[in-house]
């Protein structure tokens, strides 16, 4: 009873839920991919491979693949915007993404970062992230109920209008982190850190016939996480 219970209040509260980005069971791996302040977060040279791969069981083929390379320090400054030691860094990502034979999503992003320092223990990093998509559609794969008779006889030809098989969008996101380091020598690696991030802020048209109405548009994406970083004494 329990169970229903919860499961009609969701369906209460829900009443509308969007489905947009590849996600991620190790969302935090993909630090560039969540938010794009994280570039130049860790202060060091970052390589990312990740590869999910669906449903192997069967032959249709799920797969989202990405790579992230970060940070590429531009600019280094010991008198920043903030008074303190700035820099800036850069950073790219590439997301391959095949839903069956059907659809191929290509994904190019980068993101550019300004890391400043507002005293001894604290850290601002504010980011933009320019992105580009590409997709593809496999027409042919494609099979409609007109295709097929009564008597389960085949037809090639289908009475669906074919759309544009490619496009391409432009879009932009953004992000910030404020950090907070230990007081002390002895928790000095400590750390707490809270982000925000807002993907798809032009709210760009995702449609394979060019709808241009809100129903083809990407919803903004907000993204709001935290992270408590600390040990325990030698």
């Amino acid at each position: 009873m329990k169970k229903v219970v919860i499961i009609l209040l969701i369906s209460l509260i829900g009443q509308s839920s969007y489905s947009q980005d590849p996600s991620f069971s190790q969302f935090d791996l993909n630090m560039m991919y969540m938010n794009p302040a994280f570039v130049g977060y860790e202060k060091e040279h970052r390589i990312l491979i990740h590869r999910r791969n669906q449903w192997i069981g069967i032959p249709e083929k799920f797969n989202t693949n990405i790579i992230e390379v970060s940070p590429l320090y531009l600019h280094n400054d010991k008198n920043g915007i903030l008074g303190r030691t700035s820099a800036l860094a850069l950073g790219f990502f590439f997301i391959e993404d095949h839903e069956n034979r059907v659809f191929k999503n290509s994904t190019f992003g980068g993101a550019i970062s300004y890391i400043g320092q507002l005293s001894k223990r604290d850290y601002i990093n504010f980011a933009v992230q320019p992105i580009f998509y590409t997709k593809r559609l496999s027409w042919d794969e494609l099979v409609f109920s007109d295709q097929w008779t009564d008597y389960g006889v085949f037809y090639e030809q289908s009475s669906a209008i074919q759309p544009s098989t490619n496009y391409n969008i432009f879009d932009v996101g953004s992000g910030i982190l404020w950090t907070r380091h230990g007081k002390y020598s002895g928790n000095s690696d400590q750390r707490i850190t809270i982000g925000f991030a807002g993907q798809h802020l032009f709210s760009p048209i995702v449609s394979f016939y060019g709808n241009q109405n809100s129903d083809s548009q990407y919803p903004i994406k907000l993204t709001l996480h935290g992270e408590f970083f600390s040990g325990f004494p030698d």
